[in-house]
């Protein structure tokens, strides 16, 4: 996309010469996105839609190292048309959403009972320490670190970046914005390669949260490369351990193999104590995610649908890889998609013809249809969850 003149930014001044890196201080100061529009020079920034994470997690109080290893995190690509960036930009505030309305986002979402409770004590856990501490008390101990345990497409990094938001409204984080990262961002391929890959995204998330999904595949024993793995766990914990109230470590994976990980780790054991269980959908939860996906884009569905719907969850494994909310969005999509398709057999589409599902626009949930939508969700995850 390209950014207007008015970019959301919100920097200190900058000023280029010759041996300036206009190429990062171009990406530096297009990517300070602060909520609010700031007038920017004539100056055009193309910005790839890699960037879009970065730009959801960069905010104008991190340091410059901080900004950098975000940078490199999100691997985007973004450069400076012109051949000059200078001026002063006033700083603008971010819109931040009330810790009221955070707490309604997260009781709106479909299910996840065990999260919605959790999170309610985590929450009062730390209004109770505020109050301890205005009142000239020491605070309880507490921990912002957590392990999200259950099969992907549940929710776990949906509630994972919503808690950092709590947390940010609460003033236990300073930013609350949310780096996500798995093995590969974590485990280096050679001697001395580990320990920087995991200090550079720690640094990267400080303020915030580390969301580390499949976290079971730094154990041991997972394979190639075990060895590193265990240096990689080893950096983490040291991190961890030096940076207490500054970061929120959220770990992330299947029930059993997190329990694995966590017992066979003493020091994963003492840091990991709080652990939130997310459970593969019902039909009608998988049914109510649908439906609120069709009331958004404006798409009816009749009784009739609703009914081919329904027998099409209830064939869908919930305890696998598909029996979760985003294998809902998934299958919305590719319903959307045959009803295009459906329309468009006569040479046309209409924008009346596209607002209501049939009972044919329904896939049929049989092996090769659920094999195919399996390995797209490995493959795509469809953005989170």
């Amino acid at each position: 996309m390209i950014l207007p003149v008015h970019v959301l930014a919100a920097v200190a001044q900058f000023k280029t010469d010759a041996g300036t890196d206009l190429g990062f201080l171009g990406r530096q100061v297009a990517g300070l996105l602060a909520g609010a529009q700031v007038p920017v020079h004539d100056v055009d920034v193309f910005v790839s839609s890699a960037a879009q994470k970065w730009f959801d997690t960069a905010s104008p109080e991190m340091p410059e190292a901080q900004l950098r290893a975000l940078w490199r995190q999100a691997e985007a690509n973004l450069t400076l048309r012109d051949g000059e960036f200078s001026g002063v930009m006033r700083l603008a505030s971010e819109r931040h959403s009330s810790l009221e309305s955070l707490l309604a986002e997260l009781e709106n979402l479909v299910g996840l009972d065990d999260a919605k409770l959790k999170v309610k004590h985590l929450v009062a856990d730390q209004v109770a320490n505020k109050v301890r501490v205005a009142a000239g008390k020491d605070p309880l101990p507490s921990s912002l670190n957590l392990v999200l345990t259950g099969p992907p497409g549940t929710g776990k990094t949906t509630v994972a970046r919503l808690l950092g938001h709590i947390y940010r409204e609460l003033g236990v984080l300073k930013l609350g914005h949310m780096v996500e990262v798995g093995r590969g961002g974590l485990v280096g391929q050679y001697v001395g390669h580990t320990a920087p890959l995991v200090e550079e995204v720690f640094v990267s998330a400080l303020g915030g949260v580390l969301f580390i999904d499949e976290a079971y595949s730094l154990r041991s024993s997972a394979g190639d490369g075990a060895d590193f793995a265990a240096e990689a766990v080893a950096t983490l914990v040291q991190l961890i351990e030096n940076h207490r109230g500054e970061i929120a470590v959220i770990i992330a994976g299947y029930e059993v193999e997190m329990q694995e990980l966590i017992a066979g780790n003493p020091g994963l054991r003492s840091r990991f104590s709080n652990f939130i269980a997310f459970e593969a959908f019902s039909t009608d939860q998988l049914l109510a995610i649908f439906s609120d996906l069709a009331q958004e884009f404006e798409v009816t569905i009749t009784p009739e649908v609703t009914r081919a719907l329904r027998e099409h969850f209830e064939r869908v494994d919930a305890s696998g890889d598909l029996g979760n909310a985003r294998y809902a969005r998934e299958l919305f999509t590719k319903m959307c998609s045959r009803m295009h398709t459906r329309v468009y057999q006569k040479g046309s589409i209409e924008m009346h013809e596209i607002q209501a599902f049939e009972v044919a626009d329904v896939p049929k949930a049989d092996p090769s249809f659920l094999k195919e939508s399996a390995n797209a969700s490995r493959l795509n995850p469809f953005e989170s969850e």
